[in-house]
C-alpha cells in the first residue's frame, strides 16, 4: 500500500516540479525530480538501517528489552513457525517437491504477464495523444488509478480475511480486470468508457498481497519453503514480463498496440490469471492436502491426527 501511495504522490510531485521548478538554476524539471528523490531516499535508508529489527532469533534492536526479544521467540514457537535449521540439501529437496513453489510461481507469472504494472504509463500516453490535457493534468489524472489500487488492496484483504478464502476474491477481481482488458482490446470510440477502464484497471494491484498472504498461510511453519517460494515467484514473474512487455507492449505502439496485439495478449493472460487464482490454486491445495493426509495413515489404516 505504501508503494501505491508513493506512486500516486510522485505524480503530484512531478506536476508541482513542472510548474514551479522548471528552469530554476538552469535545470529542467525532470532533473530537479531526481534531486528531490535523492533527498527523500536518504532518510528512508537511514531509518531502515537503524530501526528495522531483523528477526526474533537475531535481533539487536536497541528499543526491545531482553524480555520482549524472548517473548517474540516464544510466540514464534507457539505458532509452530520455529526456524527449521541451517540451509542444506534437505531444504532444497523440500522446496522443490512442494506444491507451493510451482503453483504460486505460475499464478504470479500470469499476473505480471498481464502487464498491469505498466498500465499507468499507457494511461498517460493515451491522455497525451488526445491533445486536450496539460502536462500537470497528464501527471495527475493517472494517479486516480493508484487510488483505486489502494482501495482494492484494503477491501480485498478485509474480505478475504472475513470469509477465510482468497480464491473467490481473486476470481471477482479477475472478472473486473477482464472487463477492463476487453475494453482495451475493442478500443471503442467512447473516451469516457476507456477512461473508466483505465481507472478500474487499478484493481490489479491487490493480487500481490493476496498471493503473498496465501503463500505465507499455505506454507505453515516452514520458513524455508515460504522464503524460497516468495523469492522465486517474484523473480520469475519479473523475468517473464520483461521480454513480453518489449515485444507486445512497446511504448512506441501505445496506447492501442494494434500492430503487436498487446491488449489481446494481456486479455488472454488476465483470463488465465482469473481461472488459476480463482479455481486452480484451491484445487491444487486440496489435492496436496489429501495426499498429505494419506501419507499420515498409520499401520492399521487410520489417519493419524
Amino acid at each position: 500500500m505504501s508503494g501505491v501511495l508513493g506512486q500516486m504522490f510522485s505524480g503530484y510531485l512531478q506536476a508541482a516540479l513542472f510548474k514551479g521548478m522548471d528552469g530554476k538554476g538552469g535545470m529542467s524539471a525532470w532533473r530537479w525530480l531526481f534531486i528531490f528523490d535523492f533527498c527523500l531516499a536518504i532518510p528512508v535508508a537511514i531509518y531502515g538501517f537503524i530501526f528495522y529489527p531483523d528477526t526474533p532469533q537475531n535481533t539487536t534492536a536497541f528499543y526491545l528489552s531482553e524480555r520482549e526479544k524472548a517473548r517474540s521467540r516464544e510466540r514464534i514457537d507457539e505458532e509452530g513457525r520455529t526456524p527449521s535449521g541451517k540451509l542444506n540439501i534437505g531444504v532444497f529437496k523440500r522446496v522443490l517437491t512442494s506444491w507451493q513453489f510451482y503453483t504460486f510461481t505460475l499464478g504470479y507469472s500470469f499476473w505480471t504477464l498481464t502487464a498491469g504494472s505498466y498500465i499507468i504509463q499507457y494511461f498517460g500516453i493515451w491522455l497525451k495523444s488526445l491533445g486536450t490535457y496539460s502536462v500537470p493534468q497528464i501527471n495527475n489524472i493517472p494517479t486516480g488509478l493508484g487510488a483505486v489500487n489502494f482501495v482494492f488492496m484494503i477491501s480485498t484483504g478485509y474480505v478475504s480475511d472475513k470469509i477465510g478464502r482468497r480464491a473467490p476474491v481473486c476470481f471477482a477481481v479477475g472478472c473486473l480486470l477482464t472487463f477492463c482488458y476487453a475494453v482495451f482490446t475493442a478500443w471503442p470510440t467512447s473516451n469516457s468508457l476507456k477512461m473508466a477502464a483505465f481507472l478500474l484497471s487499478g484493481c490489479y494491484g491487490c493480487y500481490t498481497p493476496l498471493l503473498a498472504g496465501w503463500v505465507n498461510s499455505s506454507c505453515g511453519g516452514d520458513q524455508q519453503v515460504r522464503a524460497f517460494t516468495l523469492a522465486f515467484m517474484v523473480s520469475v514473474g519479473q523475468i517473464v514480463v520483461i521480454p513480453l512487455q518489449q515485444l507486445q507492449f512497446p511504448s512506441s505502439e501505445a496506447p492501442r498496440f494494434s500492430q503487436t496485439h498487446g491488449w489481446v495478449t494481456g486479455l488472454c493472460f488476465v483470463i488465465l490469471l482469473t481461472l488459476w487464482t480463482g479455481v486452480g490454486i484451491e484445487v491444487v491445495e486440496r489435492l496436496a492436502g489429501k495426499k498429505s493426509q494419506l501419507g499420515k495413515r498409520t499401520d492399521n489404516g487410520e489417519i493419524a491426527v
